[in-house]
């Protein structure tokens, strides 16, 4: 029979021996090395100069000194000399340099919580959750910089996927379920399931049934294609505080606000709304704009290659009678307007045509008489005047015509001197 222990190699009292307590002795100076192990280092290889009674070192392979040879071993101080055990698997200590529980297999000291079959933190694992927690909550912090949770699957068919429970039914899921997009599912019954929205993994775009199915689909809560712009549901608000600064800069198809400092925007407005619509990025493009004050009307204008014509009123109805202005040569108001005063009538279009009438205008026989025009022409315009009298042939012209007024005369082409005409009067011009 052996005079050790089969474990822990304790050496054991013979019969009739002498001296037992020197083999009491040392087997409870093994005991007290192995018994709630701690170790004051990992891998050492050179003994301390002071070491203190019952300290223990995991030695190193090579170590030297009063170490040499006992690669592997325990060193264990006691009654000042250094007493060597060899570990066996499965043995347990206490690593007193980090403070982790460690366990000896296949000659190392590695961390106990490595490899094991399972991990319960206030409940129990099984086979299916070989790691569960049991917590009001969970916390993932860094080691000093970034931090990553990573959820990795065999293959491209498999699924890395978290799932949102309430009493232990599924409601809410996302990840890669099935292929590499990215996806995420809701299910109200926790059976049948409906992919809300789904991120290619090649392009990034979005489809799903929280997406537009088309442009034209106005249901209510989808998220917006880019072509729809929210038309059919009325939502569409732009508040004041975000006018742009530049009309010819607006490369997103879309509505904008502007205002008095916006530049390129319609001339002689304050502020409106500009609805810009793109058909091939820049190389065709259409802008809409509401002058919310002043005229209160619709312009337009287009653009192709980065260059843009100027703006133009959109005329309608309320627009054909008004009063006619322009900018720069272009027409800022309404396509016709008429009036009168004391000097007449007169009549503008916006193209700069201008027309003004006089019928019964005060004359002198043989003599002149200024009509002042109605409305102001840009320079002297044509005049064509008539004598009208039913007692002899009279004649009437008219001379040295300004933008503003021109001379009439008017003459009996018969002799004979009786009754001072009548003059009817029509000048035509441009106004601008």
């Amino acid at each position: 029979m052996s005079d050790l222990t089969a474990r822990l190699g304790l050496p054991l009292l013979a019969p009739s021996q002498a001296q037992k307590h020197v083999t009491h002795n040392e087997a409870l100076q093994r005991l007290d090395g192995m018994v709630q192990l701690v170790l004051a280092s990992i891998g050492g290889q050179n003994p301390p100069l002071l070491p203190v009674a019952g300290e223990v070192h995991a030695l190193g392979l090579a170590p030297t000194g009063d170490w040499s040879g006992q690669g592997g071993q325990l060193a264990q101080w006691q009654f000042g000399q250094w007493q060597f055990i060899a570990p066996q698997t499965g043995w347990r200590a206490w690593d007193q340099t980090d403070g982790v529980m460690r366990m000896y297999q296949s000659g190392d000291w590695g961390a106990q919580l490595q490899n094991i079959a399972g991990l319960g933190i206030g409940t129990l694992s099984d086979a299916q959750n070989l790691l569960a927690v049991a917590s009001a909550a969970s916390l993932f912090s860094h080691a000093g910089a970034d931090h990553q949770m990573k959820i990795n699957k065999a293959g491209a068919s498999n699924s890395a996927t978290l799932m949102f429970q309430s009493a232990w039914d599924g409601h809410a899921e996302m990840g890669l379920a099935g292929d590499t997009n990215f996806h995420i599912k809701t299910s109200a019954d926790g059976s049948n399931w409906t992919e809300a929205l789904v991120i290619d993994a090649a392009t990034g775009l979005f489809t799903g049934a929280g997406v537009q199915a088309a442009a034209t689909d106005a249901t209510a809560g989808l998220v917006m294609k880019v072509g729809a712009f929210g038309w059919g549901d009325g939502a569409i608000r732009v508040t004041r505080g975000a006018e742009i600064a530049d009309c010819n800069t607006i490369a997103v198809a879309g509505l904008y606000p502007f205002d008095a400092t916006t530049t390129n925007a319609p001339g002689g407005t304050n502020f409106g709304m500009i609805q810009h619509l793109p058909r091939f990025a820049a190389v065709e493009q259409v802008q809409l704009a509401w002058a919310v004050n002043g005229n209160r009307r619709w312009w337009r204008r287009r653009g192709a290659d980065g260059i843009w014509t100027p703006w133009y009123l959109d005329y309608g109805s309320s627009t054909i009678l008004g009063t006619v202005s322009q900018s720069g040569g272009i027409p800022t108001g309404a396509i016709i307007e008429r009036g009168s005063n004391a000097n007449g009538e007169y009549v503008r279009f916006a193209d700069g045509t201008q027309m003004c009438h006089r019928f019964a205008l005060p004359s002198v026989f043989n003599g002149n008489a200024a009509w002042t025009f109605p409305a102001a022409f840009i320079a002297a315009p044509t005049i064509s005047v008539n004598a009208a009298y039913s007692g002899g042939m009279r004649a009437a012209n008219s001379h040295t015509t300004t933008a503003t007024v021109t001379q009439v005369r008017t003459s009996d082409m018969s002799g004979v001197e009786t009754f001072t005409p009548v003059v009817d009067a029509l000048a035509m011009g441009r106004w601008f």
